[in-house]
């Protein structure tokens, strides 16, 4: 783009957003690990806070026992509900996470690790949070940088809120919800043309080698069938 020094390719597809150089210059078996790694780790940032707000308020039964008596004892001193307590922690995570790429970088990488330690032992000490809140918040904020775009990322963000607001309301009705809504959503996108959620839906049986995992390179010598205008059209029965 004029006076940047990035570029924008296009048409793209949600499967290619998790999708990074170094997938190519490893072996496709780690090329595949890494990249079905990212995948986990996106599910994880999205859903495993409102899960964790949805199993505390609607569904403790599903806990088990020994492990609802640590969480029992963990929310002892808290003094408002796990939605506010998650609300008050991803709100405090994301402050320090703008104000570490506003900084200087040697001073923001500081800034980002002092202050999460610091600022989640004194939740915890001051019975603001809880410890196993702290935990699932860090283990949410760390799986959100394994996305390569920083759009995606910025995307997971509202997405993550929009969801533990349902968490709280409906429970796990309200992530399932939601979870609907976001598959319909994402269905109805068009990058220049082409489907966002290609080659899944349409579903392009050939190449599905370059998508969650990464088919070895002999095999990745063609073009994309979804890129392929008479094709695609074939398979959706749209004109391209």
């Amino acid at each position: 783009m004029d006076n940047t020094p990035f570029a924008l390719v296009a048409p793209i597809t949600f499967f290619d957003l998790f999708q990074s150089p170094e997938d190519y210059i490893h072996r496709w078996m780690v090329g595949s690990f890494l990249r079905g790694l990212r995948f986990v780790a996106f599910v994880a940032a999205l859903f495993l806070t409102p899960a964790y707000v949805a199993v505390t308020v609607h569904h403790y039964q599903m806990v088990p026992l020994e492990m609802l008596f640590v969480l029992m004892q963990s929310r002892s001193e808290i003094p408002y509900p796990p939605f506010w307590e998650a609300l008050l922690m991803l709100l405090t995570l994301e402050i320090l996470k703008e104000a570490s790429l506003r900084m200087p970088t040697k001073s923001g990488q500081t800034l980002g690790v002092v202050g999460g330690i610091v600022i989640g032992q004194a939740a915890v000490e001051a019975g603001i949070a809880s410890n196993v809140m702290v935990i699932v918040i860090a283990i949410s904020a760390i799986a959100s940088f394994l996305v390569p775009s920083y759009l995606m990322t910025n995307a997971s963000k509202l997405l993550q809120f929009a969801l533990l607001i349902l968490a709280a309301w409906l429970g796990m009705w309200g992530i399932g919800f939601g979870l609907l809504w976001l598959c319909i959503h994402l269905h109805g996108l068009t990058s220049l043309g082409q489907p966002y959620l290609s080659p899944l839906s349409p579903f392009f049986a050939s190449d599905w080698k370059d998508t969650m995992f990464r088919a070895p390179l002999s095999g990745m010598r063609t073009r994309p069938a979804y890129l392929k205008p008479l094709q695609r059209m074939r398979v959706t029965g749209r004109k391209p």
